[in-house]
């Protein structure tokens, strides 16, 4: 019997509280903020971990997140903090109505010793419940950064790998049991070159040697040509059911044996799903699927919308799990 666990996916907006302390030290990654205005900002920030905690364990939530408030997105926090990456031009981020700053890889990557860590150490003394530190895939961050380095695509991936395979080490030294590793790239959005081959071999090596349970979560798309080779590779695999309901297909065929995080409610989107419908759609993986856990999650982050609907999508979340685990 699958062991039923509600958990979010990273990413929550932020309130309006920490908006205004950014605007008025003029941006958080502004090389003239001094160290009172810094000071300051990282206190609003951990007002805000501990206020997106809060409503995940009122909520039920078993496996929270910190809430990725003082990432910008899902690709400049953590390449701003590896060596070797200057920040270029605007791109827009896969199909959503949003852009990031495209990393240009100049130099040999390398970990510069914290990315996520010193958030997850915060977060486990904040939370009552388990914490899921959240790290950016090291395919997904090759696709969207560009190669001005390395000699060869395989080099270059495998550059990016190794310093995820890094810090997903010094997340376990530092307690993390279940880490999640966003790999939204592997559903091809917005980009026919996407390799599985490619995909799947890069994130294999940014998994070795880790013994935390690393669940490979996925967006936006389908990936039932990647998702077989990620069962075989990873702890568990996260799939959007929404924007990609056609991955139902893959879990009826080959089934799921660890984790399966099962993105059922939309979070790109304010409608508030009725609890029943939430439950209907885990209802259906598991009728073709035994996983070891079921994680009943969002489709992606939360950041997609206002902070109000948010604390309601979580609310609900949390009373589809109990549902489901009954």
């Amino acid at each position: 019997m699958t062991d039923v666990v509600s958990t979010t996916a990273g990413y929550f907006p932020r309130p309006d509280y920490l908006i205004e302390t950014l605007k008025e030290v003029q941006g958080y990654q502004k090389q003239d903020m001094g160290p009172e205005a810094e000071e300051k900002v990282e206190d609003v920030f951990r007002e805000g971990r501990e206020d997106v905690i809060e409503i995940q364990e009122s909520a039920g939530i078993d496996l929270v997140t910190e809430g990725q408030l003082s990432w910008d997105d899902i690709i400049a926090f953590p390449t701003t903090r590896i060596d070797g990456v200057e920040m270029g031009g605007i791109v827009r981020f896969y199909d959503n109505n949003r852009f990031y700053r495209e990393p240009k890889v100049v130099d040999n990557l390398s970990h510069s010793g914290e990315i996520t860590v010193g958030q997850y150490e915060e977060a486990a003394e904040i939370a009552s419940n388990d914490v899921k530190p959240v790290v950016a895939g090291a395919y997904s961050l090759a696709r969207l950064s560009k190669n001005e380095y390395y000699d060869s695509d395989d080099e270059y991936r495998g550059a990016f790998a190794d310093v995820v395979n890094e810090e997903l080490k010094a997340l376990e030294d530092a307690g993390a049991e279940t880490i999640q590793l966003d790999e939204p790239s592997l559903t091809g959005v917005n980009d026919e070159g996407v390799d599985v081959d490619e995909g799947i071999e890069t994130i294999e090596r940014s998994l070795k040697g880790i013994d935390a349970d690393v669940v490979v979560t996925t967006y936006f798309g389908e990936i039932t040509e990647a998702y077989p080779r990620l069962l075989d590779i990873a702890d568990g695999v996260g799939i959007d059911l929404v924007a990609g309901e056609e991955n139902i297909n893959a879990v009826e065929e080959y089934g799921a044996d660890g984790a399966l995080a099962v993105g059922c409610m939309n979070a790109r989107n304010t409608r508030l799903e009725p609890v029943d419908e939430l439950v209907g759609t885990v209802d259906t993986v598991l009728e073709h699927a035994e996983p070891e856990t079921t994680y009943v999650s969002p489709s992606c982050g939360l950041d997609f919308l206002p902070w109000t609907v948010m604390r309601e999508k979580v609310q609900r979340l949390g009373e589809a799990a109990e549902e489901v685990d009954a």
